[in-house]
């Protein structure tokens, strides 16, 4: 079975999520957890909430759950804070100790259970956004999963699949919350808002080449699947990175807005360039790290908005500086299609026909084309014929009792009031974009925590 790396992206605030078990707060990328004196967004060296939404629980047995029509292929994100307040060391053998953790069990379909993602439980300091809690990898889908009860089961079905998500154990101040979830749609799947297939009608969000996915080693250099590689780019881990200079990474999409994703790592500062459709290239510079020795992951480097439904647009992103500076390494863009309405106003072959197209095969044949661009002008110049003399005939029955050309020219002008000059819009040009990270809270500086509201 062949796969994308265009896949459908789910926010936590999305009405197909059920919080179905447990007590379930909402919060923000503003809120402070227990413990500590700054906000999820101000600690987290691994990007911001996504949305600004979030699901939280401290409780045992809370439980969400999600139906999809997909091929199986779907990873889960949250944020995870678990304070450093063990009692024991290195005691796994109990999910009941005194020291913080957390497990979380994610399924599929009931009973198959989803694997390589966290290394449950957690027994040690950990807080960050965007953390993959749980993924069903391919290796799963083509020779089979491991049930919870570690029996062998069959194949994954491209269908509709319901994921449930658990918290399994949890202890003193740790929190579990909910960001997001993405999932591989089927190949004619529409994506209209809410994240599934005929949603509320609000543009859904597509995420586009996330290696996490686990599928970029085997398809990022295919064609047709909105996502191509150029040369020069290490791939199979969790993001994509280039030290070369030219190298390029190119986004075929029909959406509204696009923004790119990466790392920022090393100690020296770097350059790239971005462009959009046909014009000019931009300049996207990369600076270093804030925090000596460590990385920053899935930083928003540009935000590209207000583009028209349309088209189909071309992003092509390339690297500009040098090979011994900070290397290009994305994590994946996302895309906010267009909804049900904007792509009624612009023409298909198909109408209501999917956004990306997986057939690989976008040539048409040359004599259709000529033929029917030829049949086309044959039918224009016979229509154009009858309407020149079904004209000449009615002009020359009214001739005696028409006006006279002047008096109509005359009557046409006195109805209109002079027009003003014609006014000229100019764009302002775009500034450089800047990949660097705003400046943090000391700690020990608290902010007014947001409330918290119950679901």
């Amino acid at each position: 079975m062949s796969h994308s790396l265009v896949w459908n992206l789910v926010d936590d605030s999305d009405s197909c999520i059920n919080y179905s078990r447990g007590k379930w707060m909402t919060a923000s990328g503003g809120t402070i957890p227990a413990a500590y004196a700054n906000s999820l967004d101000e600690i987290s060296t691994a990007g911001d909430v996504f949305n600004n939404t979030l699901h939280a629980s401290g409780d045992v047995g809370s439980e969400f759950s999600f139906r999809f029509n997909g091929t199986g292929l779907v990873l889960v994100y949250g944020t995870l804070v678990i304070p450093n307040n063990l009692s024991t060391e290195d005691d796994d053998s109990s999910d009941s100790g005194s020291g913080g953790f957390v497990k979380i069990d994610c399924l599929l379909d009931g009973q198959q259970k989803l694997v390589e993602g966290i290394n449950w439980p957690i027994r040690q300091l950990t807080l960050g956004n965007n953390q993959l809690i749980c993924r069903m990898a391919e290796s799963a889908i083509t020779s089979g999963i491991i049930t919870s009860e570690g029996n062998q089961e069959g194949l994954v079905a491209p269908e509709e699949h319901e994921l449930v998500v658990k918290v399994t154990s949890l202890d003193n101040n740790s929190t579990f919350y909910l960001d997001y979830l993405v999932y591989e749609p089927l190949p004619v799947a529409l994506l209209d808002g809410g994240g599934m297939a005929g949603g509320d009608g609000d543009g859904g969000v597509l995420q586009i080449g996330n290696a996490e996915t686990g599928l970029a080693p085997t398809i990022a250099s295919e064609e047709n699947h909105g996502f191509e590689l150029g040369s020069g780019w290490q791939t199979g881990g969790q993001n994509f990175s280039t030290t070369a200079p030219g190298s390029v990474v190119t986004v075929r999409f029909n959406g509204t807005e696009i923004l790119m994703y990466g790392d920022l790592s090393g100690n020296s500062s770097n350059a790239a360039t971005y462009q959009l459709d046909n014009e000019d290239p931009k300049i996207l510079q990369l600076f270093p790290k804030v925090k000596s020795g460590q990385a920053f992951t899935k930083q928003q480097f540009f935000n590209l908005s207000s583009l028209s439904p349309a088209m189909e647009h071309t992003l092509v992103v390339k690297h500009n500086g040098t090979a011994d500076g900070m290397p290009l390494s994305f994590d994946y863009f996302l895309v906010t299609s267009p909804t049900a309405a904007e792509r009624g106003g612009f023409s298909s072959a198909s109408p209501g026909g999917p956004l990306w197209d997986f057939s690989g095969d976008h040539s048409k044949p040359v004599g259709a084309i000529v033929g029917s661009t030829f049949g086309g002008i044959v039918a224009i110049a016979l229509i154009t014929i009858v309407v020149f003399f079904l004209i000449r005939k009615h002009r020359t029955r009214r001739r005696l009792t028409a006006p006279s050309s002047d008096t109509l020219v005359s009557s046409y002008r006195d109805s209109f009031p002079s027009s003003p000059h014609p006014l000229m819009a100019t764009a302002p040009t775009p500034p450089i974009a800047h990949a660097y990270l705003p400046t943090r809270m000391k700690q020990g500086q608290r902010g007014t925590p947001p409330s918290y509201t119950e679901v």
